[in-house]
């Protein structure tokens, strides 16, 4: 699994994540640039290097992102860290497949045939789960707090309170 590569933390994730990014982001300037040759059919290599990422390319990131999101459900740091980048890559990839339908209609070939429509737009970040967390982690601070309050004498100062704006009229 992904903890057996990456080890607990998530430091090599990170980078191969916005590496896909621009991989995807790439292939679409790609294919846009290909869409807008003057050429009536496509490239063979444009043609093959499609094929190759709707049926390998996606199906390994797509599991790849499903590791991710399980490995940000058992940490809360993770899951901030990739509420960003995940849903770039997610959108990155809808934004490829939406050039290679426009250059499919243009030039006749589907292109599109070995790609699957993604379950990955219904990646969301759990938040009943990350709510249990952190009141879990809330209650265990206040506990912790009480504990120290015990063990040592009061000698805090009071809180200070804010004081009201007074406005003018």
């Amino acid at each position: 699994g992904i903890n057996a590569e990456y080890g607990q933390n998530s430091a090599g994730i990170e980078p191969l994540l916005k590496c896909t990014k621009r991989f995807y982001v790439t292939l679409s300037t790609l294919i846009k640039g290909e869409t807008k040759s003057g050429r009536d059919g496509v490239l063979r290599a444009v043609e093959k290097l499609a094929k190759f990422v709707g049926s390998t390319v996606n199906m390994r990131l797509y599991t790849f992102l499903y590791h991710v999101e399980q490995q940000g459900v058992e940490k809360e740091s993770v899951i901030k860290k990739h509420a960003v980048t995940v849903p770039a890559i997610v959108y990155a990839v809808e934004q490829c497949e939406r050039c290679l339908i426009i250059l499919s209609k243009k030039c006749g070939t589907d292109l599109m045939e070995c790609f699957k429509r993604s379950t990955a737009r219904d990646f969301r970040i759990m938040v009943n789960v990350l709510q249990d967390k952190l009141d879990k982690e809330q209650v265990q601070e206040e506990e912790e707090e009480e504990g120290d309050s015990r063990a040592t004498p009061d000698v805090s100062q009071p809180k200070k309170r804010k004081k009201k704006k007074s406005t003018l009229r």
